[in-house]
């Protein structure tokens, strides 16, 4: 699978390190399968750093670690959708709020691997 970040710089390899806390889905690195979503993300990036041109990154995504990963999915908005994102969004630890590898939602096809 096809997967694109938008960013104000290429991405050479993923640091989860460098994800910021309190996103809707923790801190990790956020990626879709959307190109155009990951390109209007570069606009939001830019205003934010005040620097960089647009930049979308593409990675291969093997499917198949889905297996083994811990994978949380939502289909749509839900209040299980709304009180995982407000976990996440007033999390400002270096501690996740949940135990995931990767988070799903199919309303807008965000989709991030956690910390």
């Amino acid at each position: 699978m096809k997967l694109f970040h938008g960013s104000n710089v290429e991405i050479e390899s993923i640091d989860l390190a460098r994800g910021r806390k309190g996103k809707d889905f923790g801190k990790g690195f956020y990626a879709n399968p959307d190109y155009m979503q990951a390109v209007e993300f570069c606009s939001s990036v830019i205003r934010r750093e005040g620097v960089g041109v647009p930049t979308v990154t593409s990675f291969d995504f093997d499917e198949s670690a889905l297996n083994v990963l811990n994978v949380m999915r939502f289909d749509g908005y839900s209040k299980e959708w709304a009180e995982f994102i407000l976990l996440n969004r007033n999390n400002t630890s270096d501690v996740p709020a949940h135990d995931y590898d990767r988070s799903e939602e199919h309303t807008s096809e965000l989709q991030s691997p956690g910390s």
